[in-house]
């Protein structure tokens, strides 16, 4: 027996289904897969046994068996029915894969049949009936897949294995079901109901990527049928029910997969990026959504239930639902945890079975996930009290608030809020498992992890040739990619920022010509990416010159001043020999100058910074003495002209007065 639980606790997940009204999330243990279960509940798949092995089981009421091997290393269980009867694969000592049966506590090698060396039994009926596929491989074998796993094994067969075909086991007769031409390449025989009716797929031989191509064929009593076309460029039925309806997927030219039904001569399509998987006598739907390109199941997978014409995601983030019984129950598998679920209704409740928290930055706790209080509550609906263990966390996830105790009464509710802290990109899977009366409940917790780039200047404007640091800092592990700096007229890099650059690190730069420059880094990390900018401008030099006075007397000083911006040197030109003008200059600064014979002298001052300049220029007229100004300028003369003409009309004014006898 692997993973026992006690046997009288697992009643709590069959009585009193009355009072249920809420489904939870029961684990089956770290390292199974599930594939079929029962109406009564009974479950088969396999069990991780250690160095790449794997066990058939078949669990009911918290119990798991291990059914064995035929003599080898590994087994798995794909299929069982309602008598609890399981098929699937089981290694012969030789490390042959044998489809087998196992009944009455027995399993029994169901042999071989036209020169099949590989046999996998993938569906039984009420009557013990298997089917499955069948092929002439020879040593070393392939590892045995399940029907779920229908791409990677129609590529197999399409691209390098050999033919394939359909058998029958009825009444202890092996028999081949059906076989297609060579030419016609193989039929993988996948579901069987209670009416004997069988389902396979083919795939059309030599192959390659993208690969197969073949289409979803039924079998009914001998007369082999073409199913409706989906208008897919692959076609897998995988499923049917004791009313005929067929379930499967297939992949679309762009290798996207949809989830179809095969019923009353057509087809549905469930939708883009879905597989369905087992259908049950009612017309439920299981299966998967959010399946990634060529039938990638990853952690952003979740399960579906397709009923009524309507599709209802089933809350297990990270997991799909392989199989349901008539009563609804449900088999997921989350194959990131590596942990397999049933799904059914349970007089205690944990809930809600899945929580996602959106995005986070990775490294940091996020602070407003998407589910709010990330609470998981747990209701007790039975009449008894309930011991509860201490909460156990898969992944980046932790405890915020616990208000459960050791305990809970019969009707008390407690909860168990959770925060998210991601521990690197794309979807962070995990899940909260706690020990309720001897189960194990769980909940499924997911969310996305982002990067972060920071990218700074020690300067947003310097001058041509001057240095300046650029900064940076991205997600540990994070492959980053830097653009935006100078670039030639042939867009070859004129500087060292260009090119691959590590997640952090920092780089001196010079420019050597005025730009407008967008510094910028782009990081990836798995599928996430994130980019920061530095704007740096890059300024051409300027200077300014000016003179005290415009006008001056020769002989006498004037004062030069002059400013320049962004500039790594000066010269100076013009000016009148011997004034010390000419000549290296300061990028800032003044100097007197005068000149000694009168005219308007030019000044000049000319700025560099590489191979760009400035230039500024000002004028000083000089004026000699009794030329217009002496040492008196023009307009203390006029002042001095206007006085003295105030003065002599004054004068003439008192001598009139005068003569006319006024004193």
């Amino acid at each position: 027996m692997l993973a026992p639980c006690a046997a009288g606790t697992a009643l709590l997940l069959l009585t009193h289904l009355a009072r249920a009204q809420t489904s939870s999330l029961i684990d089956l243990g770290s390292g199974t897969s599930a594939y079929g279960i029962n109406a009564s509940g009974q479950i088969t798949g396999c069990l991780s046994g250690g160095n790449g092995a794997t066990h058939a089981f078949l669990y009911q009421a918290g119990v798991t068996i291990d059914l064995g091997t035929l003599g080898g290393s590994s087994s798995c269980g794909y299929a069982l029915n309602a008598n609890g009867q399981v098929t699937g694969y089981a290694l012969t000592p030789a490390g042959a894969p044998h489809a087998f049966l196992y009944s009455g506590h027995v399993m029994t090698d169901l042999g071989t049949v036209a020169g099949a060396t590989e046999l996998v039994g993938t569906a039984i009926n009420a009557s013990g009936e298997v089917t499955g596929y069948a092929a002439a491989t020879p040593a070393p074998y392939p590892p045995p897949l399940s029907p779920q796993n229908a791409l990677v094994v129609a590529e197999w067969f399409g691209a390098t294995g050999p033919q394939g075909f359909t058998f029958l086991y009825a009444q202890g007769q092996l028999t081949q079901l059906i076989a297609r031409p060579p030419s016609m390449g193989s039929a993988i025989g996948t579901g069987i109901n209670d009416g004997g009716s069988v389902v396979a797929f083919e795939v059309y031989p030599g192959c390659n990527i993208p690969c197969p191509d073949g289409g979803a064929y039924l079998d009914l009593g001998g007369t082999v049928s073409a199913l409706a076309d989906p208008s897919l460029f692959f076609a897998a039925a995988l499923a049917i029910n004791t009313a005929g309806q067929v379930v499967g997927w297939g992949e679309d030219d762009s290798a996207y997969d949809h989830g179809l039904l095969f019923a009353n001569g057509s087809v549905i399509d469930l939708g883009q990026n879905t597989e369905a998987f087992a259908i049950n006598t009612s017309g439920q739907i299981v299966g998967a959504q959010k399946v990634g390109l060529y039938d990638h199941i990853g952690p952003e997978v979740d399960g579906f239930i397709y009923r009524a014409g309507a599709m209802q995601s089933l809350d297990i983030p990270g997991a799909y639902a392989a199989g349901i019984n008539d009563n609804g129950w449900i088999v997921a598998n989350n194959p990131t945890l590596g942990h397999a679920y049933l799904l059914s209704p349970t007089v205690v409740s944990v809930a809600p079975t899945g929580l996602s928290f959106g995005t986070g930055v990775i490294g940091v706790t996020a602070s407003s996930p998407t589910c709010g209080a990330c609470t998981v509550t747990i209701t007790n609906g039975a009449a008894s009290t309930q011991s509860l263990g201490m909460p156990a966390l898969i992944g980046p996830f932790g405890v915020a608030k616990d208000t459960c105790a050791s305990s809970l009464a019969p009707g008390a509710t407690c909860g168990i809020s959770l925060d998210f802290t991601p521990s690197g990109p794309d979807t962070n899977a995990g899940q909260l498992s706690i020990a309720i009366g001897g189960m194990v409940y769980a909940a499924l917790l997911s969310g996305v992890g982002t990067d972060t780039v920071s990218l700074q200047s020690s300067s947003a404007t310097v001058g041509i040739g001057v240095p300046f640091t650029l900064t940076w800092s991205a997600t540990a592990g994070a492959t980053c990619s830097a653009s935006g700096g100078a670039l030639a007229p042939n867009n070859a890099p004129l500087d060292a920022w260009t090119g691959t650059k590590p997640s952090s690190g920092s780089l001196m730069l010079s420019e050597a010509a005025a730009a407008s420059l967008d510094f910028t880094l782009t990081c990836t990390d798995g599928s996430q990416m994130a980019s920061a900018h530095a704007p740096v401008t890059i300024a051409p030099p300027t200077v300014k010159l000016s003179a005290a006075a415009a006008s001056q007397a020769v002989g006498q000083p004037d004062t030069l001043t002059w400013t320049s911006s962004y500039a790594t040197s000066c010269s100076a030109t013009g000016g009148v020999t011997g004034d010390g003008w000419a000549g290296a200059k300061a990028v800032s600064g003044s100097a007197a100058v005068k000149a000694s014979a009168a005219g308007v002298v030019a000044y000049t001052l000319t700025c560099l910074a590489g191979s760009a300049t400035a230039k500024a220029t000002t004028s000083v007229s000089y004026n000699a003495p009794g030329g217009g100004g002496g040492g008196l300028s023009g307009s203390v003369l006029t002042l001095l002209a206007a006085l003295a003409l105030r003065g002599g009309v004054t004068r003439g004014k008192a001598a009139a007065r005068r003569s006319a006898g006024c004193n």
